[in-house]
């Protein structure tokens, strides 16, 4: 009963504030009973206040919580130790016909009449969790990384759980403890924010990945998500095979370059040779008419033979640069080539190279061979790739030996090629033929030619695979069609 009538005022008062508030707001006493309520109960729970003034606060609660509840209001009221008091959460309330709906709770402690009540001010949360539900959707039908971090740089959220990228448990801890395999350094003057403004900041980091690395595309976004509050969303894009693409596209650039380049330095060195080619010719043939009965006519015979053949080097070495230019911007109209010439004419170029590096090259092959279905381009390039790749593999070996070995079947002819380098890993086997794969450093290769090569041969109906050499290294084995 109300005894004082300036208290009562007061409550008639708060009553009809109570009434305006578009949010529910109940008070209950000591012992759980609710005293006051507003009209926005109804919409939220489905009950008038005249339905629930009186009765247990518990009836708008689930059975788990309203049978612990009043031991929690008489504990407080005996120790004054707050647990939720002041502070917000997110709890579920049980409407009038039994369903539950989410709601932010917040309970603050108050006198009235003399005596502690507790005013909980609610907040329906159906319709925020309908449009985060929706955003959420969206979100994760996006491709990109997309994750919102709190002023402290916390993860909030994360479209996508992405495995290689991001630990296990990440919210609520700091990006730099849950990003992987990352710079954390190079992350960090990223997230500096003393940077800070509204501007995007956009950044490239390097992802150590343990069989690949990777480059990331971070773009951070500070947003206000509600007034004076700051958190950021950060786009986080792989762009590794843009990367590797746009460094091939500009490799294949120079390349066009430099054949124009080979022609023009080709007929230059031509034009001379002919000339040291025809003076050697009248040299020898005055050496032998006039020089006959010379002591010494022998081996200045032999030193003309070792410069002729030298002239002649440089011309076969001309000649197959020329033709392997060509061949590598020109279609050829042939489906069909001799093999064994082609890998004669690459090894022209190559193996003083390969010599240099301490490559010994043995080339094996049948006197005759036929032909087999493919172009001279497509087959330059298959064995190219194979070469270059066995040079790689034995940069650091002490014994480097390239063996190239021809055998003719009754329906293919088989080229394996078998280096002495490090080898395949089981980790990485299945890998060796996918796109833009590379144990090299980054800039070193660009991971294309193995798929290049594994390419061509499905393209012209043939076959390759790879095993371990006898003696360490790798053989890689590719089974060609046989022309007729």
């Amino acid at each position: 009963m109300v005894t004082n009538p300036n208290n009562l005022n007061i409550k008639l008062d708060c009553h009809e504030v109570f009434q305006i508030l578009p949010d529910p707001v109940i008070v209950i006493d000591g012992q759980g009973q609710i005293v006051m309520t507003n009209k926005s109960i109804e919409e939220v729970l489905g009950h008038s206040p005249d339905e629930i003034v009186g009765q247990s606060i518990n009836i708008l609660m689930g059975a788990e919580d309203a049978s612990h509840h009043d031991s929690y209001i008489a504990k407080y009221l005996q120790t004054g130790k707050r647990n939720i008091l002041n502070t917000g959460r997110q709890v579920f309330a049980r409407r009038k016909d039994g369903e539950f709906v989410s709601v932010y709770l917040r309970v603050y402690e108050t006198q009235l009449e003399g005596e502690k009540h507790f005013v909980g001010l609610l907040r329906n949360l159906t319709e925020e969790e309908e449009a985060k539900g929706k955003l959420d959707s969206i979100l994760k039908a996006t491709p990109a990384n997309i994750l919102f971090l709190s002023k402290n740089l916390e993860v909030d959220y994360w479209n996508h759980f992405t495995p290689d990228l991001l630990e296990d448990d990440y919210l609520n801890r700091p990006i730099v403890e849950v990003v992987k395999n990352i710079d954390k350094l190079e992350l960090l003057k990223l997230f500096d924010r003393h940077q800070w403004d509204s501007k995007t900041y956009e950044a490239e980091v390097l992802l150590f990945d343990p069989s690949e690395k990777r480059t990331m595309h971070f773009s951070v976004n500070p947003i206000m998500s509600t007034p004076g509050s700051l958190m950021f969303a950060v786009l986080i894009t792989d762009i590794t095979y843009m990367k590797r693409m746009k460094a091939d596209a500009e490799l294949a650039s120079r390349l066009l370059h430099v054949d124009h380049l080979v022609s023009g330095v080709s007929h230059e060195i031509n034009n001379p040779l002919t000339i040291v080619y025809a003076g050697l010719s009248r040299i020898k043939k005055k050496v032998l008419g006039e020089f006959s009965e010379h002591p010494k006519l022998e081996k200045l015979l032999s030193h003309l033979e070792n410069t002729t053949d030298a002239v002649d080097r440089i011309k076969n070495v001309v000649h197959a640069l020329r033709g392997f230019s060509r061949s590598t911007y020109v279609k050829d109209v042939a489906d069909h080539c001799n093999i064994a010439n082609v890998i004669e004419e690459i090894l022209h170029l190559i193996r003083r190279m390969y010599e240099v590096n301490g490559i010994n090259i043995n080339f094996q092959h049948p006197q005759e061979i036929g032909h087999v279905k493919g172009s001279k381009e497509q087959i330059q390039t298959i064995v190219m790739n194979l070469l270059s790749n066995a040079k790689d593999a034995m940069e650091n070996s002490s014994y480097k030996k390239l063996s190239i070995e021809l055998t003719e079947l009754k329906e293919e002819v088989r080229l394996v090629v078998t280096d002495t380098g490090h080898g395949i890993s089981d980790e990485i086997g299945d890998k060796v033929f996918n796109h833009f794969f590379t144990t090299r450093d980054p800039g070193q290769g660009t991971g294309l030619g193995l798929t290049l090569t594994h390419g061509i041969v499905k393209e012209i109906g043939g076959d390759i695979s790879f095993q371990a050499a006898n003696k360490g290294g790798t053989r890689f084995i590719v089974k060609l069609q046989k022309m007729t």
